[in-house]
């Protein structure tokens, strides 16, 4: 994550997203100490089952 991050700061870039399983919990709590928080929600369906994907972004110009 570290990584991504600074690649996305020396890209000049004022944000980064991403996506996440609504019931993937362990990622929810990565991406949350990482300073991403949910902006909205996305469905899929994935075979005969519809998913929800939570969409979370971090400012990277407070850091």
């Amino acid at each position: 994550m570290q990584q991504a991050i600074q690649i996305a700061k020396a890209d000049h870039k004022q944000k980064i997203w991403l996506g996440v399983w609504e019931h993937n919990e362990p990622a929810k709590g990565f991406y949350a100490k990482w300073g991403f928080e949910q902006f909205s929600a996305h469905d899929f369906v994935m075979g005969d089952d519809r998913q929800t994907d939570l969409l979370m972004i971090k400012s990277l110009t407070q850091d």
